[in-house]
């Protein structure tokens, strides 16, 4: 494991104060009732952690994270090619009888997905894990119809709470000035479009099940896949 739990729950309990004394001053300034300052305030439990830890040590576990991922992704494909190709009689066997072909195409896109993952020469980047720990909060502010202007400059103030790389911090590269407002495009295109997409998307998905659930799950189909998973296929 590169992240363990108890540092990470260590980490909050050290910062639990002063992630506190944030969170309601920035309610004060937001206009957040005590419920959703308390949803805030647990949302970034674990994203305190990632926000103190050195970005030389955040690479540095980001590429070990690649590694350990990368061997197990291996592991799975290795086996799920050595199953379907010794068994694909199993298949049509186990699948219900208007299913077979979308059983076969379900396990065929799923060792083309981690063949193109293993593929992939994607690098290690050191807000990896600040991205994946932003998701909730982010997620929460969008339910509370917060405006998203406004959810950047929050978490701006929160990077500059806790000493988060440059943020909060003005200085000179060879071409440009990097301050305020190039810090917070940075948070807008590196972590609030990439995760609120995903939401966006998320919601569509959640939203047609929904809407469809009845015809969905009454089909002949999804009755003959209850009956095999229950034990009462009526294939015999």
């Amino acid at each position: 494991m590169v992240y363990s739990d108890k540092e990470i729950l260590d980490s909050f309990e050290q910062y639990k104060d002063e992630l506190l004394s944030f969170f309601n001053r920035i309610s004060k300034e937001y206009g957040f009732n005590k419920k959703q300052t308390k949803i805030l305030f647990d949302s970034v439990k674990h994203l305190v952690y990632f926000l103190k830890m050195d970005k030389t040590e955040r690479i540095e576990a980001e590429i070990q994270f690649n590694e350990e991922n990368r061997s197990k992704i291996k592991d799975k494909l290795t086996r799920l090619k050595k199953f379907y190709s010794a068994n694909k009689d199993l298949v049509d066997e186990i699948a219900p009888s208007r299913e077979k072909e979308r059983f076969h195409k379900i396990i065929k896109r799923k060792i083309k997905s981690w063949e193109e993952m293993l593929a992939s020469t994607e690098r290690a980047g050191e807000n990896k894990a600040v991205l994946f720990e932003l998701r909730e909060l982010f997620y929460r502010l969008d339910d509370f119809e917060f405006p998203r202007t406004k959810q950047i400059d929050l978490v701006y103030e929160l990077f500059k709470e806790f000493d988060f790389d440059d943020y909060g911090k003005e200085y000179h590269t060879k071409d440009t000035i990097i301050g305020e407002l190039e810090q917070k495009e940075r948070i807008r295109k590196h972590f609030q479009a990439k995760i609120l997409q995903e939401y966006e998307q998320f919601i569509s998905f959640k939203k047609y099940m929904d809407e469809n659930r009845e015809r969905i799950f009454n089909t002949p189909e999804s009755k003959e896949a209850r009956d095999l998973i229950f034990g009462n296929s009526r294939l015999k």
